[in-house]
């Protein structure tokens, strides 16, 4: 049975929706819809209204994507950004998010970083970084490449999340809820970090948490503006394009660095185990 949900998002929002899936418009022909998108098999209607239908297999989580986080006391929350991103560092944030600035925040439409483009959080990032409260863990290609000797990928996420609420709880005190975007089972996340539970850091695990809890939606933009402002400063630095990702153009541009600064340097920019190094480098 093909499921159909349907939310009111306000102007912001809607204008927001119609930016990402613009190039996904299909032809509708009916008197009350403005706009029309297939992505995949998922239908996206807006009407007049404000309302809109998402109909097909992922209607859930692209509500959950555009409809605002819902959660206004204060809590916390933490996200990681750069880690399917061969070149450039791994960055977790965690911050700390009051009542009023929730509603502030909400009221702006700050929602999953994937969602926007880099100036608009790298402008959110420099507007709201002085009055949230937040931490921020930076581990650069080469840190991470010297930690994934001994460490995987959701063992170092783990380890960073942990330490942005160690950090934060330094910095203010923690409200009883502490919110990680959840990337692993709870139990394998302390596994990870090899102690149990601890009482000062109440950490609560729930995935798409950016799309429910308006300070991991933040967390998620700082995180990612700092991850692109971090990855400009190594493009300065070794004059060369750093591409997103982990695509056959990061191919390319991991192959002209070679060609300018040697193998030896890539360390310095990007992650070594991704497949993209073998590929270079075979080639």
């Amino acid at each position: 049975m093909k499921t159909i949900l349907s939310t009111t998002l306000d102007s912001n929002q809607r204008a927001r929706l119609i930016k990402t899936y613009k190039a996904y418009s299909v032809p509708f022909n009916h008197p009350y819809i403005t706009h029309a998108f297939k992505v995949d098999d998922t239908l996206i209607q807006i009407y007049t209204s404000g309302k809109v239908v998402f109909s097909g297999p992922d209607a859930q989580t692209f509500k959950e994507l555009f409809s605002p986080p819902q959660r206004t006391m204060t809590h916390a929350g933490s996200d990681e950004v750069g880690t399917g991103d061969y070149f450039g560092p791994v960055v977790v944030c965690a911050c700390v998010c009051d009542e009023s600035q929730s509603a502030l925040l909400s009221s702006r439409g700050i929602m999953d970083s994937k969602l926007m483009d880099d100036e608009t959080m790298i402008a959110l990032y420099h507007e709201f970084k002085d009055s949230i409260t937040h931490s921020l863990m930076i581990v650069s290609p080469s840190k991470y490449n010297d930690i994934h000797r001994t460490h995987n990928m959701n063992a170092i996420k783990a380890k960073l999340h942990y330490e942005a609420y160690v950090s934060l709880s330094k910095k203010t005190t923690l409200p009883s809820l502490c919110v990680v975007d959840q990337f692993t089972p709870k139990d394998k996340f302390y596994e990870y970090l090899n102690i149990k539970p601890d009482s000062n850091i109440p950490l609560h695990f729930e995935t798409k948490a950016e799309s429910k809890y308006i300070a991991v939606a933040m967390a998620s933009v700082f995180a990612r503006a700092v991850f692109v402002l971090t990855l400009r400063q190594l493009e300065s630095h070794y004059d060369i394009p750093l591409p997103k990702g982990a695509s056959d153009r990061v191919d390319e541009a991991a192959k002209n660095f070679i060609e300018k600064h040697g193998k030896d340097k890539l360390n310095h920019v990007a992650k070594l185990h991704f497949k993209n190094t073998s590929r270079v480098i075979d080639k």
